[in-house]
C-alpha cells in the first residue's frame, strides 16, 4: 500500500492507468505460493492449509528407494515419541509417477500414522529445495526450515550403512525446537535416491 501511496504522490494522473497490471502481479505471486499436494484418497490441499501454526517433520520418501525402506523402524520409532508431543508428520511422495498401492504398502508394512501426500508436480520439492528420498525438513510453527537435510548418520555413502547409527541429527533438532532452543546444527547432507 505504502508503494501505491508513493507512486501516486509522483504521478498522481497515471495510478489508473498502472493499479491493474500491480493488483494482478500480487494476484499471480499469491498463486505460485500456493503448493498444493493430494492425498490417498485423491483430495488436493494447499500445503500451506495443512500445516498451519503446527510444528511439522516433512520426509521426502519414495517406496521404491532402498534406503526409504530401511528407514521404516526408525520413522515409527520418531512417530512414537513425538506424536504425542504434538509433533505432526507428512511423508511426501514426489512426482507423478507414484501409484497409490505401494504407497499404502510403505505407510501399512512400517505401521507410520503420518499423513501421506503426493507433490504430483514437485512444487514443495522445490520450495523446500529437496533433492533425495529420504531427506527431512523440521519446521516449525512458522513455517521456518529449522533442521533439513539427513535423519541420522545411520547411511554415510550411497549403498553403504552403518551396523550403529551413533548420530541423530533430526531427533536433536526435534527436541531444541519443542524445548524453545536454538537448533544447533541445521543441514546435514542427505544420502539417497535422487528426485527425478
Amino acid at each position: 500500500m505504502k508503494i501505491l501511496q508513493w507512486f501516486y504522490s509522483k504521478n498522481p494522473g497515471s495510478l489508473r492507468k498502472y493499479v491493474p497490471g500491480f493488483l494482478f502481479l500480487l494476484v499471480s505471486i499469491s498463486i505460485q505460493a500456493q503448493i498444493n499436494l493430494t492425498n490417498l484418497k485423491g483430495q488436493v490441499s494447499a500445503f500451506e492449509t495443512i500445516t498451519t501454526k503446527q510444528n511439522v517433520v516433512v520426509f521426502m520418501v519414495s517406496p521404491t528407494c532402498p534406503l526409504c525402506k530401511k528407514y521404516g523402524k526408525t520413522l515409527r520409532e520418531l512417530e512414537t515419541i513425538y506424536i504425542p508431543k504434538g509433533l505432526r508428520f507428512f511423508y511426501i511422495f514426489p512426482g507423478a509417477d507414484h501409484e497409490p498401492v505401494p504407497m499404502k504398502a510403505f505407510l501399512l508394512n512400517n505401521k507410520l500414522k503420518g499423513e501421506a501426500w503426493i507433490d504430483k508436480k514437485l512444487q514443495l520439492v522445490q520450495h523446500l529445495k529437496a533433492d533425495k528420498t529420504p531427506e527431512v525438513f523440521l519446521l516449525n510453527k512458522n513455517s521456518e526450515i529449522k533442521y533439513w537435510g539427513a535423519i541420522d548418520n545411520f547411511a554415510f555413502e550411497v549403498g553403504q550403512t552403518r551396523t550403529v547409527t551413533t548420530r541423530f541429527y533430526l531427533k536433536d533438532a526435534i527436541n531444541s525446537l519443542l524445548s524453545d532452543k536454538p537448533v544447533a546444527l541445521k543441514h546435514v547432507d542427505a544420502i539417497g535416491c535422487f528426485i527425478e
